[in-house]
Order: C-alpha cells, then sequence, then structure tokens
C-alpha cells in the first residue's frame, strides 16, 4: 500500500502540474516533492507489511499515515480554492484510493488542532471536523477508563500545522494546560503537558498558528484550565483580548473564549 501511496502522490502532482493548477518549485509542488521522498523513506522500514490499515499502530507507520493525510488535506485545499476560482473547470485526480479521500475531506470546514479524547464533542466523529493531535493512544491508555481512546484523524504538532492559510471556518484550540510529566499521572496522561520553560512560546505559536489557518470571519474556539496556570496570563501571552468568554473573577478553572479573525484591512 505505501508503494501504491508514492505513485499515487507523484500522479496526483503530475496531474496538478499539467492541469496548471499548481507551479513548478511552488510551495504546493516543494510539499509533494517532501513527501513522496519521505514516503519511499518509510517504504524501506514497511515494505514486509501486507496491508497499510493494519499497521496504523506500528510506530514509523502512524508517521507515514499521518503525513500521507495532511497531504491529502492539502491537496483538498489546493483544489478547492482553484475550483472557487475557475467554477468551470474540471480537473480529474488519479482513480484511486487516495483520491476518493481527497473528496473526502472536501467538507472538512473545522479543525480540532488539540483533539485528545475529543471528550467535550457532542459527536466524536463529526463529519465536517478533522480531529488532529500529537499524541495517539489505544483503548485503555487510562487505567480507570477501559474504553477511551485518542485516536486522531491526523497526527500533528499545533504549532506548526501543514494547511494553507485559510483553510477552515472553525478552530477548535484546547491545548495542553498542565505543567509536568506527560505520563506522571491520568490527568496529564490525559491532557498532555506544557513545558515550563517554553510554554509562552508554545501557546502563542500554536495560537498564532489556529489564526493563520482560520478564514476571515471565522472563529476560534479556545478553552483552557487554570490549574497551572491563570487567565490573566494566558491571555497576555496570547495577546489579542477574545471577544467574549468567561469573565474576570469566575470561580470555574476552566474557561471558555471566543475569537474571531477579521481581515487585516479592517483592523483599527
Amino acid at each position: 500500500m505505501s508503494d501504491n501511496a508514492v505513485e499515487v502522490l507523484r500522479g496526483i502532482k503530475s496531474s496538478l502540474l499539467l492541469h496548471e493548477m499548481i507551479e513548478p518549485n511552488n510551495e504546493s509542488d516543494k510539499a509533494l516533492s517532501k513527501a513522496i521522498l519521505a514516503l519511499e523513506f518509510q517504504n524501506s522500514l514497511i515494505k514486509d507489511l501486507i496491508s497499510f490499515e493494519k499497521i496504523a499502530d506500528v510506530e514509523n507507520a502512524v508517521n507515514t499515515k499521518s503525513a500521507i493525510n495532511s497531504y491529502r488535506i492539502m491537496l483538498e485545499r489546493c483544489l478547492k480554492m482553484e475550483n472557487n476560482k475557475e467554477s468551470k473547470k474540471q480537473v480529474s485526480c488519479p482513480s484511486t484510493t487516495m483520491s476518493k479521500s481527497v473528496e473526502i475531506l472536501r467538507d472538512k470546514c473545522i479543525v480540532d488542532v488539540c483533539c485528545g479524547s475529543r471528550m467535550f464533542w457532542f459527536n466524536k466523529t463529526e463529519p465536517h471536523t478533522i480531529f488532529q493531535d500529537i499524541r495517539s493512544y489505544e483503548k485503555g491508555f487510562i487505567d480507570n477508563r477501559p474504553n477511551r481512546e485518542l485516536k486522531p484523524d491526523v497526527l500533528m504538532d499545533f504549532r506548526k500545522l501543514s494547511y494553507p492559510d485559510k483553510s477552515f471556518k472553525l478552530v477548535c484550540m484546547d491545548p495542553p494546560h498542565l505543567i509536568g510529566k506527560p505520563d506522571g499521572c491520568r490527568m496529564t496522561k490525559t491532557y498532555g503537558v506544557l513545558n515550563k520553560e517554553t510554554w509562552k512560546q508554545d501557546i502563542k505559536q500554536g495560537f498564532n498558528e489556529a489564526m493563520r489557518v482560520l478564514d476571515d470571519y471565522g472563529v476560534l474556539i479556545f478553552k483552557w484550565n487554570e490549574s497551572s496556570i491563570k487567565r490573566k496570563e494566558l491571555l497576555e501571552v496570547i495577546g489579542i483580548e477574545p471577544l467574549f468568554g468567561h469573565p474576570n473573577g469566575s470561580k470555574i478553572p476552566t474557561h471558555w473564549f471566543v475569537f474571531m479573525k477579521f481581515p487585516k484591512e479592517l483592523d483599527l
């Protein structure tokens, strides 16, 4: 399957270049080239395994699957932007499993960049949403929650998103809020941890990335718990005032904030 993935990416790249959907040596072209090289390298590690889906829990295969999913999303966004500009222009990608996945991603207008176990989602498979996290755990990773799992659609660091600018109408951001060891207790294993020395840079970088991939007039929902870091300090690090959310003085440690991305030309 991994060999097929390389050929699919090559085919998609050739098709996009042929139909002038991307320019040679632009960012999308370079990204595809990097993906192809990465997959060719990974092939030497997983060539003896029969099915790509059956090896999703192998560490190297998970990383490969994450890369493929990331570029699926990137390709879909490129195609969607071009189709909006030239609605009459029809471009056909190779008829493969991957191109079908690109079609499925066409309706993804929401991204949860730190989805964890999707605990606050009513529909944990919401069809318009990409669920993303940097971690992946099977059921039982929390000893007192045998059915809880952490299985994102895409493995990606919220501080460095691979999506093009203005890709989503809604971004949900529930980053780690605890300072400690990743496996120190059930809470840190569930929610992840922040680095005591770099948390300000990490949160600011992640927030900026979330705003970058948010479309104009898009909404960012930000969730925070001040167990380790107070809301006041968090908002100072972010540097942008929320439109609304939990007011100052709230006795509830969990806070929700709402931001909107206004076009730069409208900034006062």
